[in-house]
């Protein structure tokens, strides 16, 4: 029989959360920022600071798999949200990098092609992790 994994520092767990609240907080509007520096809608953020949160409870909730499939499950799904909202709705002026022989176009498609389909991995990653989790499988 395998031995347990030593329990995570709890700093680790409650720096992640504290870190989570902060970008949550700017995203509810509640920590002022420069609006300027913000390019997408409060609800994103508030969103990403959700993963944030969710990941400092899995560490917090070492010893109770119920609870960190449920963070790591919510986590993937926030992923495939954030992930499709820039795919369909992401400024093309915010896209960066690409293909220098590429028209600027071009590489703003492949860009949300990219992240069309890593939101789509990361929906089908939950779908398959909820059935597990209500069949008793995880």
């Amino acid at each position: 029989m395998p031995r347990p994994s030593p329990a995570p520092p709890r700093a680790l767990g409650l720096i992640t959360l504290a870190t989570g609240l902060f970008i949550m907080g700017i995203g509810l509007e509640v920590v002022p920022v420069d609006p300027a520096s913000v390019h997408a809608p409060m609800w994103v953020l508030v969103l990403c600071g959700a993963v944030f949160v969710l990941g400092g409870v899995g560490v917090l909730a070492h010893g109770k798999p119920e609870i960190q499939s449920a963070a790591g499950g919510t986590i993937v799904l926030v992923f495939g949200v954030v992930g499709g909202w820039v795919a369909l709705f992401g400024e093309a002026a915010q896209f960066g990098g690409g293909f220098a022989f590429l028209s600027p176009e071009a590489n703003v498609a492949i860009a949300r092609g990219v992240f069309g389909l890593g939101a789509l991995v990361c929906l089908a990653m939950f779908a398959w992790g909820t059935r597990r989790m209500i069949r008793g499988e995880a």
